[in-house]
């Protein structure tokens, strides 16, 4: 080429004046390409066109791609006439193939795909998209069947895989959901222990998860409150049941437990195949969870697991993997993976105002509910020793105040924030409403105010909240409301169960379904003054028959059950997923009986205690937004400073002893010494106290309180204030003694002193006292008194403490106590015999102040459904909620004006759920009325023998008191080591230690307490009437003892002990299941305990034990002495009193904590024009694995997200390359750091993984203040080996990112593309309307960028579609009125955004709907039915019927379906003419379905031998009970009727061949007549079945009517086909069959079917007699 020709191959260049147009470029060029390809680069030429590579469907537009593998690709396309979605395969050879057509993905033109795809486990493909507009999808292409509707799958299974004929809808769109749906919430229908099983002791609740075909998981949907597992049988005597834990000492082994956990749950959503328990387990002792287990997959159709602890089977997961809520992400704008992540950009919640809610929940209203309980029978559901008593529910705390709130639950299980309930500001009447308000000093703030004018509302009363008092709810004390803390019936009873009882046979000769091992039935009964039945089901397998099914049962035996459940309740047996059959036809008619039985079981007890628990129920409870089905009620948990009940306790006054003499005989005035913790027996004149009555009972201020709280936790509780709630009296008192000879060497004998010898060692002397407690509930007429506290002290077993000249004791070695000095005198502290039940008060001015801010917890166990009535006129969405005859159903498909029904399993489904009202009865407190026997032990004397020429006293003459006291301690510290001693040794050291630990006993406490301070004057106050018995009974040192007195034979010990019986006391612990040692050492006395009738005052014996005392004789030589196998096994004294065991697993007490929930947050606001929109949100996954079984790419945790920084626009695009992550905003570009960890070794450096993953913060690309480098328009991005190629309209450039930024615009487009990359029209909207296009980034629908990359040439290649309105923009109508008439030419903004003219459609009304709305195919999905019109004024007349509207749907009827020229083919068309204007006159076509020929209510009569003929009755739409009306005459005929006109036995609804074989041939004949020809006696001596004769008013008479259950299982098959057989000659019959009715005696299903010709809903005639 010549030198002076330029070969302009150096591309366009528009931004130079012509005259200095750069070398080798060029201004302009049309088709224009440097090189074609083979071999002539720099060489410009014209561009060859393009040939069709691919076809997909016609009329269809791809809007989204994304490269699969194998140079294959996956295309997403829409036709925008019908907008029916497709999802095809783009081979490499150029083929494609329709995978997915349906209409329900809402597939859209104006809204294109963004999509991502990857291999699962080696051979599964899997895309992932969103389209910015419905949820985020996925689809597994290797396993399309789990995408299926579950009509299409019977379908398909019962055609041999053929859906050749199928109408239906064959994909279920809930199922491509990435994020798991559920349309049902799991209800746990009970919770129940067994014996069999080997659990670890503590608590066990349980938690639920659908897992879909693919193994993927939903969240944990619902959790229960938890189940008690502990040691014992809960067969054993009631006292005698005790707590556990799994501790492994010398003392405490317990071991397994043999018990298994069995839970049944309701309302499955079956859509799910399967689902998984997670079993949460506390059994560390602390009361918190320490182990979740994950279940093995468990199919929808089995409702029961059972936990017998075969852990090894299940997997191990975290406890958040439980409190997880899982994102209900609606809309997502990009989507990418990386690291195995899927990633989630710019991202929508669901959209819901919350700040309405509040409102709604300040309005709710809430009284006081009581329930009794049977506290010492264990079969009560709430006696908290039975095992389930948790679960079934536990009482609030009398006097205390609870902070609660609601959550409501949506129809896609997603759940609201909780909303605070206000407490009653004022008392409103009558126990059921005597909940009191707690107000606070803090007042409800003014919150929101930038969204909302008042976000608190009102009250229930109309009370305006915001600025008052924050309120709460206290419960009353039960003085308040007049109820006792306990009810005791002295002389017993009988506690009765009742049962109803179902047992199931074969009828004669049939034996069970072969290819079934198990059938499930559906049982129905009545419960007296209940409108409607209650229904259960049960499963039973053929080694079941026979056998007791228990299937209702109460506790008090006073409901009645209903004798009408044998005349028509439901009993069905149902053998499928939808199909539901009578036990009288279908699958198994004719091979069960049922027979009904009642049972009763009870337990006789000596005492019967009861108690009323509080609860409280909350009633108005509203939807606040309709997709609202359900709520939970929460509550705030307290901490102390919310409480007001610090603890229940008993106070009792003290006595005490002024000393005038110190240790060494000095005078010392006015030193009191106070002896707490006992009853004191004294004569109130005090002419029978010690020391010629130089002891006073003086009470002053001091008392001792015994709390729970102080004892088992040994929490110093610190309180403001006393009130006195009752008191218990003591009567009766049992007394008794043990004498146990040489339990210690050594002797007080000295032969220089005495005469004679003393060989032997020191006996022991043990007296009682058994104070059996009488609560005495004395409210009426004795004022409440509250007393402050001044000072509180904790004293350890043996301690003491001194104020000023005041030494206050505790005498007790097996208990700690508190001693309490009140401001002012206690006077019924002076009351001998009675010992007061009080509550220790706190006063918090402002408890649950930050409610806000606190966590809440579920308050019961299941969902409470929360629905309006049923309305004819309401069209009902798939999953709304209808409440109708006190039921709960779920709408299963849209809907207008089909009554719920049981039978219905097409449109309805009923929630198993009694919870079906809008308020809750609640009972989840924390409060537990429980009993307790404590004992207290305390030293009295050493009493040494009685022996002449004593010189000096016991005390002053033995020197080492001390050392026998506590000599066997001393032995025991000096062995050293408890494993070298022996059995009784070791018990012995094992008691020291528990006295140490559990009542705070020290030695040298003892020491002191002996040596020192009962010398000096401590003894005496031990002293009363009773235990002062020992100075008569062991009189030392004296010549002559005192007339009546015994004169002591031997060196002894003596003690006194004090026992509380059937103390009851309300408090937080459930001491019920209070635990103790596994060998024979002390522990407690178990309770509550029961004398048998035995109540004789005994006098004090020391040498006998009398009557019911020998448990109590047992007990105390067990805490006082050890066995000594040194000594022939007698034996031993301790030297001390064993502790009283306070030992508690607190997991007994453990509330289901796993679900949190939050309110509102302060910092909350919504914009209103886009709400819930995270535009620089990026969420991901957890990662994936190519082994794991379930997709965690649709596991998006609630936290697992990063926002950027905001103020460069919204994320519009998510790239990966070379493993990092890109993200684009509309004026920035970012990349996300990779965080890798690195292994050194030596030079070289391996990376070994990442770290966790967004751990480090995006960072952006271009570091410019103002932005830069960032777009709007992903579809004009291009990732490929040379980088990434973007356009940015805002800034009008173009980009390469080859790991560098670089404007590739400069090359000679930079002023071009400034100038005309912009969108026009999106100009244009934003001057209009203030706001960017909606659809600016959609070129599949002619607006946006849209780019590709030819490989061949290397070229970047783009187009904006664009264009401008050259109209008047200020006369466009944006929101547009749909109930308006724009007039013609009116320029309007349509649906998909664009303009659009309005030409003068000439309306046809029909009703409320016009024809102008619908597109001419949609006549296609027009409905059939069978009557007039309502509205004759409202019809539109075709060639051979009409149409009118029937709610939303439109119904064609036929003029006569009989002569309707079929020809043999399916359809036959009618059609419509409508004038379109100035289009002119328009025919629509429609198909007409060949359906039968005959309409119900249908008659019928014929003669003559026909041995097979089919007809075919229309039903309708409605399920319900048909009438059947036949008359055979003498000669017998057969009859089988079909639902459909499929005539297998899946679809049997009745026949008679499912007759006994006396009343019909073996063929199938019967005779209506009795005794008629080919049947024994006829129908007529059948019971058993219901059969009536015709009414009146009936169209037939003679026969039989018959009743069956006709159920519609597909909305497209609304008839039955009946198939009749005559073929004996001289045969007649005759039939009438009616229209479904609610029952008989009831109404029409269809309300708009008019009981014509006959009433064939009447039920008029008893059943025909047998003769």
């Amino acid at each position: 080429m010549a030198d002076n020709v330029q070969r302009p191959f150096r591309g366009l260049h528009m931004d130079s004046s012509p005259g200095d147009q750069p070398k080798e470029t060029y201004r302009y060029a049309l088709n224009a390409v440097l090189s074609t390809g083979v071999g002539d680069k720099n060489f410009v030429s014209t561009e060859k066109g393009n040939l069709p590579s691919v076809n997909l469907t016609e009329g269809f537009v791809p809007i989204g791609h994304v490269y699969a593998t194998d140079d294959a690709f996956i295309v997403w396309s829409v036709n925008p006439v019908n907008n029916i979605s497709e999802i095809g395969i783009v081979t490499k050879d150029h083929k494609y193939k329709s995978v997915v057509h349906t209409s329900r993905l809402g597939f859209s033109i104006n809204h294109q795909i963004d999509a991502t795809f990857r291999v699962r486990r080696g051979s599964e493909w899997v895309a992932y998209w969103t389209d910015n507009n419905e949820q985020p999808m996925s689809f597994n292409f290797g396993r399309t069947r789990d995408y299926y509707t579950q009509e299409y799958i019977e379908w398909i299974d019962s055609h041999n895989g053929s859906d050749t004929g199928y109408a239906g809808e064959k994909w279920d769109e809930a199922k491509f959901s990435l994020i798991q749906e559920y349309s049902k919430i799991p209800i746990f229908k009970n919770v129940v222990v067994k014996p069999s099983g080997n659990l670890l002791a503590g608590s066990y609740s349980f938690g639920i998860f659908y897992v879909d075909e693919n193994t993927n998981s939903t969240e944990c949907i619902n959790t229960c409150e938890p189940v008690n597992i502990y040691a014992d049988d809960t067969t054993k005597q009631f006292h005698n049941i005790r707590g556990s834990n799994n501790n492994n000492t010398e003392y405490e082994a317990f071991g397994k437990c043999n018990k298994s956990i069995h839970v049944t749950l309701s309302n499955l959503d079956t859509s799910f195949q399967y689902y998984r328990i997670a079993i949460i387990k506390a059994t560390s002792g602390d009361g918190t969870v320490n182990e979740v287990l994950l279940s093995n997959l468990i199919s929808t159709q089995n409702s029961t697991f059972v936990y017998y602890g075969q852990d090894t089977q299940f997997q191990a997961i975290a406890l958040s993997d439980v409190a997880n809520f899982a994102n209900r992400i609606a809309k997502v704008g990009s989507i990418e993976q990386l690291e195995n992540r899927l990633l989630l950009g710019n991202i929508q919640n669901k959209v819901v105002d919350w700040l309405d809610f509040q409102r709604y929940a300040s309005k709710i209203t809430n009284k006081l509910i009581l329930k009794e309980v049977v506290l010492n029978y264990i079969n009560d559901t709430h006696n908290p020793k039975n095992p389930s008593g948790p679960y079934n529910g536990v009482g609030y705390m009398p006097g205390e105040v609870y902070s609660f709130g609601i959550v409501y639950v949506f129809k896609d299980g997603s759940i609201s924030p909780a909303f605070h309930i206000p407490g009653n500001n004022e008392t409103y009447g009558g126990l059921s409403n005597s909940m009191n308000s707690y107000e606070c000093q803090s007042v409800y703030p003014k919150i929101h105010k930038n969204d909302i004018s008042d976000y608190w509302g009102i009250d229930f009363l109309g009370k305006p909240l915001e600025g008052t008092p924050i309120r709460h709810h206290r419960f009353p004390f039960r003085d308040e409301i007049d109820i006792p803390l306990i009810e005791v019936n002295d002389s017993g009873g009988t506690i009765k169960t009742n049962f109803l009882n179902m047992t199931i046979i074969l009828k004669a000769g049939k034996i069970f379904p072969t290819n079934e091992t198990s059938i499930d039935f559906h049982v129905g009964y009545m419960i007296d003054g209940a409108s409607t039945p209650v229904y259960d089901s049960i499963t039973i397998t053929e080694s079941s028959l026979g056998g007791n099914i228990r299937i209702y049962e109460n506790l008090d035996g006073t409901d009645n059950l209903k004798q009408n459940w044998t005349d028509g309740t439901y009993i069905a047996i149902n053998y499928g997923v939808s199909d539901i059959e009578t036990i009288s036809t279908g699958k198994y008619a004719g091979l069960f009986d049922i027979v009904f039985n009642y049972s009763s079981s009870g337990v006789t007890l000596s005492e019967i205690y009861k108690s009323q628990m509080m609860g409280i129920e909350f009633g108005n409870v509203q939807m606040p937004h309709p997709d609202v089905v359900g709520y939970y009620i929460v509550r705030n948990e307290s901490v102390e400073s919310d409480r007001i009940i610090i603890d229940n306790a008993i106070i009792n006054g003290i006595p005490h002893i002024n000393t005038k003499k110190g240790p060494d005989g000095e005078i010392i005035e006015g030193v009191d010494i106070y002896h707490a913790f006992g009853m004191w027996n004294f004569d109130p004149m005090g002419s029978n106290l010690p020391n010629n009555n130089e002891q006073a009972w003086k009470l002053a201020n001091w008392a001792y309180i015994y709390s729970l709280e102080h004892q088992f936790n040994s929490t110093l509780v610190s309180f403001e204030a006393i009130r006195r709630n009752s008191y218990y009296s003591v009567s009766p008192k049992l007394y008794g003694t043990k004498y146990i000879n040489d339990v210690y060497p050594g002797t007080s004998f000295n032969k220089e002193a005495h005469s004679g010898k003393d060989s032997d060692g020191f006996d022991l002397a043990l007296r009682w006292r058994d104070n059996g407690c009488v609560y005495e509930y004395d409210r009426i007429g004795i004022p409440i008194k509250e007393l402050k506290a001044n000072d509180i002290y904790y004293l350890s077993a043996g301690a003491y403490t001194q104020v000023d000249k005041q030494i206050i004791y505790n005498t007790s070695t097996d208990n700690k106590i508190c001693i309490v000095q009140l401001t002012e005198e206690f006077e019924e502290l002076r009351e001998i015999d009675k010992i007061q039940y009080v509550s220790l008060i706190n006063k918090p001015v402002d408890a649950y102040a930050d409610f806000i801010s606190r966590t809440y917890y579920k308050e019961h166990n299941n969902l409470i459904y929360i629905a309006n009535s049923w309305s004819a006129t309401m069209t009902y969405r798939k999953d709304d909620t209808v409440l109708y005859n006190n039921k709960i159903y779920i709408a299963l498909r849209e809907s207008t004006n089909i009554i719920p029904s049981d039978l219905d399993e097409i449109y309805w489904d009923m929630i198993q759920n009694n919870d079906i009202t809008n308020h809750k009865q609640i009972f989840h407190g924390d409060a537990y009325v429980a009993p307790i026997n404590p004992v207290s032990s305390m030293l009295y004397d050493l009493k040494a023998a009685y022996r002449k020429n004593k010189k000096k006293s016991w005390w002053e003459y033995v020197v080492g008191a001390v050392s026998i006291v506590a000599g066997v301690v001393l032995t025991i510290v000096s062995v050293g080591t408890l494993a070298a001693a022996g059995v009784g040794l070791i018990a012995v050291g094992i008691g020291f230690i528990a006295a140490g630990v559990m009542s705070g006993m020290r030695l040298e406490a003892l020491q002191e307490m002996v040596a020192v301070h009962y010398k000096t004057g401590l003894r005496s106050t031990v002293q009363d009437t009773d235990s002062n018995s020992y100075e008569c009974d062991y009189v030392d040192g004296n010549d002559n003892a005192p007339s009546g007195c015994k004169k002591a034979e031997d060196d002894t010990i003596c003690w006194f002990h004090d026992k509380l019986t059937n103390l009851f006391i309300e408090s937080r612990l459930n001491i019920y299941l209070r635990n103790g040692y596994t060998i024979g050492c002390s522990d407690f006395m178990d309770a509550p305990y029961s004398s048998g009738g035995d109540t004789t005052i005994r006098k004090l014996n020391p040498l006998e034990t009398q009557g019911s005392g020998q448990e109590m004789s047992n007990y105390l030589i067990n805490k006082m002495t050890a066995i000594d196998r040194e000594n022939n096994d007698g034996r031993s004294y301790r030297g001390f009193a064993m502790a009283e065991i306070y030992a508690l697993n607190k997991d007994y007490m453990r509330e289901n904590h796993e679900k949190m929930f939050y309110h509102l947050p302060l910092e909350y606001s919504i914009n209103r024009d886009d709400p819930e929109h995270f535009t620089h949100r990026i969420h991901y996954s957890e990662q994936s694995y190519q082994e794991e079984l379930m997709d965690n790419y649709k596991v998006f945790l609630p936290n697992n997200y990063r926002d950027i920084e905001g103020e460069f626009g919204e994320i519009t695009d998510l790239l990966r390359k070379d493993n990092k992550l890109y993200i684009f905003t509309r004026e920035s570009f970012w990349y996300l750091p990779q965080n890798l960890q690195q292994q050194v070794t030596s030079d070289l450096i391996t990376v070994i993984g990442t770290g966790e993953f967004f751990a480090i913060n995006p960072q952006r690309i271009l570091d410019d203040k103002n932005g830069g480098g960032g777009t709007s328009h992903k579809w004009g991005t291009i990732l490929n080996r040379n980088g990434i190629f973007y356009a940015s309209e805002i800034e009008g450039k173009v980009y390469i990112f080859d790991n560098q930024l670089r404007e590739i615009s400069l090359q000679g487009l930079e002023m071009w593309m400034k100038e005309n990359l912009h969108i026009e029209f999106n100009k244009q909207w934003y001057n209009a309307f203030g706001e960017n296009y909606p659809y600016i980034n959609n070129p599949a629908n002619n607006i946006g960028i849209v780019a590709v990359y030819d490989n061949l040439l290397d070229r970047y290649i783009i187009t904006k579609r664009d264009y401008k309105y050259l109209g008047d923009w200020s006369k466009i109508i944006k929101d547009v009125d749909s109930a308006q008439n724009y007039p013609n030419g009116t320029i309007i903004i349509g649906d998909d955004g664009d303009l659009e003219v309005v030409t003068g459609i000439e309306y046809v009304d029909i009703g409320i709907v016009n024809f102008n709305s619908w597109e001419t195919t949609e006549y296609m999905n027009l409905k059939f039915g069978l009557l007039e019109p309502s509205d004759k004024d409202h019809q539109i007349i075709t060639n051979y019927g009409r149409i009118y509207q029937d709610g939303v749907d439109l119904i064609y009827t036929a003029n006569d379906y009989d002569n309707l020229n079929f020809n043999g083919a399916e359809y036959v068309y009618d059609i419509i003419d409508i004038t379109l204007g100035d289009c002119g006159q328009e025919q629509v076509q429609f198909s007409i379905k060949n359906i039968p020929s005959k309409a119900c209510p249908n008659g019928f009569g014929a003669g003559g031998t026909v041995p097979y003929q089919t007809t075919k009755i229309v039903l309708g739409r409605y399920s319900g009970v048909v009438k059947f009306m036949v008359n055979t005459y003498w000669v017998p005929d057969r009859f089988d009727i079909y639902y459909g006109d499929v005539l297998t036995p899946a679809n049997l609804l009745f026949s008679t061949m499912n007759l006994p074989e006396k009343c019909r041939t073996s063929d199938g004949l019967f005779s209506t007549t009795y005794g008629g020809e080919g049947t024994e006696k006829g129908l007529r001596e059948l019971d058993e079945f219901k059969y009536y004769r015709p009414c009146s008013t009936d169209n037939i008479s003679g026969g039989v009517a018959i009743k069956f259950n006709y159920i519609v299982k597909n909305p497209e098959i609304q008839h039955v086909t009946l198939v009749t057989q005559a073929p004996k000659a001289g045969t007649a019959w005759k039939y009438e069959m009616g229209c479904p009715c609610t029952e008989w005696g009831g109404e029409p299903t269809d309300p708009k079917r008019p009981i014509t010709t006959w009433n064939y809903c009447q039920d008029c005639a008893d059943p025909i007699p047998k003769k």
